[in-house]
């Protein structure tokens, strides 16, 4: 999980991505990332989530892309963006049942840098 400081008012207008340096010497064949907003009022908004397969990936650290889902989401200002990344979508919330599909038990994933892509409109037409 990584979370970013606090953004001023921002609408996600398109495709996200997440850019993650990956590696698994266990073969780890799927990562899910869910993007939220964390709001000054501390609950969370579910921005976009989607995977990716990383079934080639191995012990040595490369770069896995996910594309994340084309969603409109109005993020107050103040929120602070989270990635949450697993192999199932519930580990950002059990009520999130959007990506079920579990890796093989003892699966490890080593997860090093992490880069959000996320585009918003220049100026936020929802309140």
């Amino acid at each position: 999980m990584r979370t970013t400081t606090r953004v001023r008012h921002l609408e996600s207008f398109g495709a996200p991505t997440v850019k993650i340096s990956f590696a698994t010497s266990t073969g780890y064949k799927h990562l899910v990332a869910v993007l939220s907003a964390i709001t000054p009022s501390g609950s969370e908004i579910v921005v976009c989530d989607g995977g990716a397969d990383t079934q080639t990936s191995g012990k040595s650290p490369r770069t896995v892309t996910i594309k994340l889902q084309n969603e409109v989401t109005s993020i107050p200002a103040g929120s602070r963006l989270r990635v949450t990344l697993g192999a199932r979508s519930t580990v950002q919330n059990i009520g999130n049942l959007v990506y079920l599909i579990p890796v093989q038990e003892g699966s490890v994933a080593r997860i090093g840098r992490v880069a959000l892509m996320l585009p918003v409109l220049p100026k936020p037409v929802s309140p």
